[in-house]
């Protein structure tokens, strides 16, 4: 399956920041201001922070070929709402928001495939917004079931 970075030339690859993180490493703090687009190659990240009680809250798992930090470096408020963290072993690549800029004005396979990515993010939203909306657990674990075909892609029935 083609992914976002198949869209880019040689030279435009040169634009990319490639990193590599252990497991449990932090790459962006919360409260940090985003200035890239993340895109992960290999491995799964988490954008997590905790409640005032000190619980963990997991706000999105990052798995390759998705990207963060896209809804934030065009948004008013541009600050990560939890820590960029590594679950396991992972490969990334950033761009920086004027490369971003730069890409999506002079590579229409880029753009296509960054809106595509973007389109799937806030549908994602969208279902988990819906999910947490149903008053009932019932209702909620078919909903589930329903919006994914019947495969269960979750580790923790909090998500419900």
């Amino acid at each position: 399956m083609k992914t976002i970075i198949d869209t880019l030339s040689s030279k435009e690859k040169e634009l990319l920041i490639y990193r590599e993180m252990n497991m449990n490493e932090i790459i962006f703090q919360e409260g940090e201001v985003a200035k890239y687009v993340g895109i992960v190659i290999s491995g799964a990240l988490t954008i997590e922070s905790h409640s005032l009680e000190g619980s963990l809250i997991t706000f999105n798992n990052i798995l390759p070929g998705n990207m963060f930090g896209h809804n934030l470096i065009f948004s008013n408020e541009q600050h990560y709402l939890g820590n960029v963290k590594a679950r396991v072993k992972s490969s990334l690549y950033l761009i920086s928001k004027e490369n971003v800029t730069y890409l999506l004005q002079s590579n229409k396979s880029f753009l296509e495939a960054f809106m595509n990515l973007e389109s799937e993010f806030t549908k994602a939203i969208n279902q988990k917004l819906k999910i947490i909306s149903l008053p009932l657990a019932k209702e909620r674990i078919i909903y589930y079931l329903f919006a994914h075909n019947g495969k269960v892609k979750i580790t923790s029935i909090s998500y419900l």
